[in-house]
């Protein structure tokens, strides 16, 4: 409440009703009078200044910029090479202290899942924008640990690899997280449930949609080893037979990116009810810090016979250089194409090869990388370069 205008009026009433004062008196008074009025509007300035500061302390604005050459060459056609641009920007905040949200948005070329790259190409015309994170959560201080998120949210679950979805995939749906520490011992639980595909065929108990749940642990093995163990289910709900996206090309193509369609072509023809479990091993040091993991995934729905995945890697730091490298295999219909690494042997899946990573930092928020993809898919070669300069803000 502003109490300036209270303290001026009751002063002024106070001068009103003394008329006998003397000259000398009255200017005294009103000299006090100034003052207090002075000591008020700084008292306001001050307490508005510490309000907008602490709101401002509660938001965060974070971004990245990316610029990348990338040249395919696909059973030695090497026509495919462009300049790619990535942008992202978002707004987070703490509400309060137990609720929280975030706004990002990201360029991209098409719809696509997969992807927040932009083509640098039809004479500098605009770029797209698209709504890439919008969520709130909830921490709630009765439960410790407890972290419950709702909307187009980043993958929630503990991960070591890009097996199962491309980085770029936001999932939009809800997701409860728990987290345990003990001295040295973490446990990690998710319990999720997400929409793909509202009211498919017209009826709304029909649309596909994903239950995911997951145990993890992190345990440390004396002071330079850490060990990461976790299984997780991911089961796709009325996925068989619902049609599958196109693109905006002419004709539109069926992004089955790999996986087995039924008769008509559009439509998936088997389940998807995924079980996977996953491994890292890091081995601290002050020189050379190396990781080593291992993914693999089964697809345990009826009827598929092309129904794994499976991936082993390592990676080391060494000042400024980063390295990773790792082998992976992918059976037709053992993850969902449609939301797999969009680079890795053409994106989808039926692919193996090779994936080798290089990243050196230039300067604070600042790095440029290279990335190899070796690659078969369906009895074709496919190698991809990507040669990246990212810089964060």
């Amino acid at each position: 409440m502003n109490k300036k205008p209270i303290y001026s009026i009751m002063l002024s009433i106070a001068i009103l009703t003394i008329p006998t004062f003397a000259t000398e008196d009255t200017n005294a008074l009103r000299t006090e009078i100034n003052a207090l009025t002075q000591r008020l509007d700084a008292m306001e300035k001050e307490t508005s200044s510490i309000s907008k500061a602490d709101w401002m302390n509660k938001i965060k604005i974070k971004g990245d910029i990316r610029a990348r050459f990338e040249y395919v060459e696909k059973d030695g056609d090497t026509s495919k090479s462009r300049l790619r641009g990535r942008a992202r920007i978002g707004i987070y905040a703490d509400v309060n202290d137990q609720v929280y949200a975030g706004v990002r948005i990201a360029t991209g070329s098409d719809e696509s899942p997969t992807s927040t790259n932009q083509n640098l190409d039809d004479f500098a015309n605009k770029r797209a924008i698209w709504l890439d994170l919008m969520y709130m959560g909830y921490t709630p201080e009765a439960i410790k640990g407890l972290d419950l998120v709702l909307g187009k949210i980043k993958q929630p679950w503990k991960q070591i690899s890009d097996l199962m979805y491309d980085s770029d995939v936001n999932p939009e749906g809800f997701n409860a997280n728990y987290n345990k520490e003990f001295d040295a011992l973490e446990l990690i639980a998710n319990l999720g449930y997400y929409i793909w595909e509202d009211k498919v065929n017209g009826n709304p108990a029909s649309d596909v949609t994903m239950g995911a749940s997951q145990l993890a642990a992190i345990l440390g093995l004396g002071e330079h080893l850490q060990l990461t163990l976790g299984a997780s289910a991911f089961v796709y709900h009325n996925i068989a037979g619902a049609g599958i996206p196109t693109d905006d090309k002419t004709p539109p193509t069926v992004l089955n990116k790999g996986n087995t369609v039924d008769g008509t072509g559009d439509n998936w023809l088997y389940d998807y009810e995924l079980l996977e479990g996953f491994a890292k091993l890091d081995i601290k040091n002050d020189i050379v810090p190396i990781k080593l993991y291992t993914d693999y995934i089964i697809n345990l729905a009826a009827n598929v016979e092309e129904d794994t995945a499976w991936l082993v890697g390592m990676g080391a730091k060494y000042k400024k250089f980063g390295f990773d490298y790792n082998y992976r295999d992918i059976d037709a219909d053992a993850i969902i194409g449609l939301l797999a690494d969009g680079d890795f042997a053409g994106g989808g899946t039926d692919g193996k090869g090779h994936k080798l990573k290089i990243k050196y930092t230039l300067l604070e928020n600042w790095t440029a990388g290279l990335t190899y993809f070796l690659t078969e898919k369906g009895g074709n070669d496919i190698n991809t370069l990507h040669a990246d300069l990212i810089v964060k803000f």
